[in-house]
């Protein structure tokens, strides 16, 4: 590719650069495309020269990407994701007969995808999934990255680069056990009732708990964190036995508090009452047929197990 000011781009150069960024060195980079280092070398002195500019440094016995260098490798990354959509659109153009889609979920949603995957393969079982959880920030932020293409997350959505499809108002409550003195209060409870309780929360990182610490923060204050853990079961667990309290939506206590065993008190503080659960994708990016026709489908089976989703503020343009 020339262009208008005369220098080449030539994607094989890149390609080789971008596999020398990947893994952090000429000879990994050599290695993963199997060619001679010294091949790597010559392409990526050839690009350096083309452009005029150094790409990459050598730091000790690695390399640091220079911001010229960073750029190269952000159009690497574009381009492949442009490749990626463009192949999965051609395999399932007329029919769900073909083509794959990646999703991603906070911790708290492998159930429910799980039973959405499972339902639409009995219907287009040639489709190819790649499926993976992690904490709601970090699946976030590897959409924007154009790892997967469809996320359903516990949060709320405020990046003007996320696409919002579809949403649930899910406000944080203060989960109990049936009988827990905090059950004989009146009126709706505020983060300053929970302080004579120990808590058990979700671990750092996780959406719930950054939220969490920003309604700490609204309410200048700090709450007793008996337990911490990433383990939903857990928590369950300890709240049942004693009085300690748990802060999260009704959902992750469904089965509990529909037989009776836990209670859902809600707390009056805004920064609990804004968080919602969220699909998305990268706003921007054409969803293949087959990834549209999914998040569909999620939209229904997340409906029948957890309540109507609600059209968000955005056009459904992605929708089938």
């Amino acid at each position: 590719m020339t262009l208008p000011n005369g220098r080449e781009l030539d994607d094989r150069r890149v390609t080789q650069f971008a596999a020398v960024v990947a893994s952090g060195s000429v000879r990994g980079g050599a290695e993963a495309l199997d060619v001679d280092p010294s091949v790597i070398s010559r392409s990526i002195a050839r690009l350096e020269e083309e452009w005029g500019m150094m790409l990459l440094e050598r730091k000790g016995r690695g390399i640091a990407v220079t911001e010229a260098g960073k750029l190269v490798y952000d159009y690497f990354l574009r381009h492949q994701s442009l490749r990626r959509d463009l192949i999965a659109q051609v395999e399932a153009m007329a029919t769900l007969d073909g083509g794959h889609v990646d999703v991603i979920c906070g911790n708290g949603y492998s159930k429910i995808i799980s039973l959405a995957v499972r339902s639409f393969l009995e219907k287009h079982p040639n489709i190819r999934f790649h499926v993976e959880t992690d904490s709601s920030p970090d699946a976030q932020k590897r959409i924007l990255d154009d790892e997967f293409m469809i996320g359903l997350l516990f949060t709320k959505v405020r990046s003007p680069n996320l696409y919002r499809h579809h949403s649930l108002s899910e406000p944080i409550c203060a989960i109990v056990r049936n009988g827990h003195p905090l059950t004989q209060t009146e009126r709706k409870l505020r983060l300053a009732d929970l302080l004579p309780y120990n808590g058990c929360l979700v671990s750092k990182g996780y959406s719930i708990r950054q939220i969490i610490s920003s309604a700490e923060v609204y309410e200048r204050l700090m709450l007793n964190v008996t337990i911490s853990s990433a383990c939903f079961d857990l928590v369950r667990a300890a709240i049942l036995k004693s009085d300690v309290y748990a802060l999260l939506p009704p959902r992750a206590a469904k089965t509990e508090i529909d037989n009776g065993q836990l209670v859902p008190l809600p707390i009056n503080n805004p920064v609990l009452l804004e968080s919602e659960n969220c699909i998305v994708s990268r706003r921007g990016r054409m969803l293949p047929p087959a990834a549209r026709a999914f998040a569909a489908h999620l939209v229904s089976v997340y409906s029948k197990v957890d309540g109507n989703l609600t059209p968000g503020s955005d056009e459904l343009v992605n929708s089938p």
